[in-house]
């Protein structure tokens, strides 16, 4: 394999033993096997595969006969996670219409500036109170809730139960879904990604992690994000059972895991170390577990090997991002330990990357690749260099196995003293050291140098360390220049609301810090 190229094998036709592999097809083929099996469970309710089937046909049946929605109409769902979130996915399939996923944690101004880009005909809403201020900001809209049945606005729950659960004559095969991405480096962007990319790579999941109808899947990052949406189809697709919960606490999720006897758990980095921490006693059984999956940021490599020691889970890692539907790599499971800490793995079927000549940054061709990003003025843009290659912004390494590895992004980079600095190169140096929990790198303004390096580090409960020890830790690690001039210990870091890392808010959480006492100098005062 070239040096600087990657290939995953050639895209397969999507099949599945029922047809084509909707969404839908999914629940009706569960309906049609084991309709009482459970589809989707969280900590309060439930819904059964036969359930999801008849509410699905209902709920598209009621937006089509009491709403007028057609293929041409576009829906927009802002929600925690629900078990009926599946079922609204589904009923959109069915006719044909676009779904426009917004984050739970949006305010206002998002959903009315979101808006503007992609013009709902119906909102669903998760309260009373959120369902009044889209009615008031968007009065010609329909708004619906989801989780408040016998309310003010009209249920979700309501037309599923008493709907006429008849299948509709026409099932489209694919439809749109708009997301939005984290937002962690600008405003979030309308990504349209065909739903069948989606069901493309679930597949790809299903085959790593060899998905069957009795595996519980826990997937507890936001529904209305990428990873939730393909750990959804990876789910539903093998007839198994989606575990969710509506908020995510490490202590709420060790334990959901316990009590619904998890197989496989996908998460951000973030949830893996928090968990951890938690689980030193032997109030969780976590023997159930069988494998992980990290996606949006590596995981330390230390938080890695304990989960694997403790709970016997093998944890896999995987890179993609909106743009592909989530997932482009994949480590395989069974490589050991430090190999699948070191590289986010081999590329799935139908995909390509490449890296830039001078800065190595992944260039990207894939089956799963979006339609392209909603401008301002209602077009859809597919930005392509000559080559057709997408621009992803992380910088990579592919080594002579043919695995990818994540070397930073090219926006966080840090420019101290004319040397560019990645985060994750530091990162990954401080992932392997026992008494860090979590780490993250960010830069802050210095007259002499531009830019100065802080560790943002969670230590281990109960450890003692100085700034000396840790910049001490990576010496003969990394160039001298890049060890960090600064060590700030937290009790935790800021997050957006899938669960990554709200660097921004850290980086300016730094800036504040070491502006106000005037620039620590570290590096020198340690010596």
């Amino acid at each position: 394999m070239p040096a600087r190229i990657m290939r995953g094998a050639p895209a397969q036709p999507l099949s599945a033993p029922w047809g084509k592999p909707t969404l839908a097809g999914a629940i009706r083929h569960g309906y049609e096997s084991n309709g009482t099996k459970r589809m989707a469970v969280s900590m309060s309710t439930s819904v059964t595969y036969g359930e999801a089937y008849h509410g699905a046909n209902a709920l598209a049946r009621y937006w089509r006969d009491a709403c007028g929605m057609t293929q041409e109409s576009t829906i927009a769902i802002c929600a925690p996670n629900d078990v009926n979130f599946p079922i609204v996915m589904a009923a959109c399939e069915i006719l044909g219409c676009r779904l426009v996923l917004y984050s739970h944690a949006y305010a206002k101004d998002d959903i009315v500036r979101c808006s503007g880009l992609v013009h709902p005909d119906l909102y669903i809403m998760s309260t009373e109170a959120a369902c009044r201020m889209v009615r008031a900001a968007f009065p010609d809209a329909r708004v619906m809730s989801i989780g408040i049945p016998y309310g003010s606005f009209p249920s979700v729950v309501d037309a599923m139960r008493r709907g006429n659960s008849e299948p509709l004559e026409n099932e489209h095969d694919d439809f749109d879904l708009v997301v939005f991405s984290s937002g962690s480096t600008g405003l979030p962007k309308a990504i349209v990604v065909a739903a069948s990319s989606f069901a493309r790579n679930g597949f790809q999941l299903q085959r790593g992690f060899s998905i069957v109808e009795s595996d519980v899947v826990f997937v507890p990052v936001p529904l209305s994000h990428v990873f939730g949406l393909v750990g959804t189809y990876a789910t539903i697709l093998s007839g198994a059972t989606l575990a969710t919960l509506v908020k995510y606490r490490p202590q709420t999720a060790l334990a959901f895991l316990n009590d619904v006897r998890a197989t496989i758990h996908m998460g951000v980095s973030t949830m893996f170390v928090r968990e951890l921490r938690l689980a030193g006693g032997n109030a969780w059984n976590l023997s159930s577990l069988r494998a992980g999956l990290v996606a949006g940021a590596s995981c330390p490599e230390s938080v890695v090997l304990e989960f694997e020691r403790r709970f016997g889970c093998r944890i896999m890692q995987s890179y993609g991002m909106s743009e592909t539907a989530a997932t482009l790599t994949v480590t395989p499971l069974s490589m050991d330990a430090k190999g699948r800490c070191e590289t986010v793995g081999t590329l799935v079927d139908g995909a390509e990357v490449k890296l830039a000549d001078g800065t190595n940054e992944i260039l990207v061709k894939s089956s799963s690749l979006m339609r392209g990003v909603i401008d301002s003025t209602g077009e859809l843009n597919l930005d392509l260099d000559d080559e057709g290659y997408f621009h992803s912004g992380d910088v990579g390494s592919i080594d002579e196995a043919g695995m990818l590895s994540i070397t930073g992004r090219i926006k966080d980079m840090i420019i101290r003293g004319g040397i560019n600095i990645f985060p994750a190169e530091v990162e990954r140096v401080y992932s392997s050291n026992d008494i860090v929990t979590d780490c993250c790198v960010v830069g802050y303004p210095d007259p002499e140098l531009g830019e100065r390096t802080c560790l943002c580090v969670i230590p281990k409960p109960e450890v003692e360390m100085t700034t000396f020890e840790m910049r001490e830790f990576a010496k003969g690690k990394v160039e001298k220049c890049k060890i960090p001039d600064t060590v700030l210990k937290m009790d935790d870091f800021p997050h957006l609301g899938n669960g990554k890392i709200d660097k921004r808010a850290l980086r300016a959480h730094v800036e504040d810090l070491f502006g106000s006492i005037g620039r620590f100098r570290t590096a020198r005062n340690a010596r």
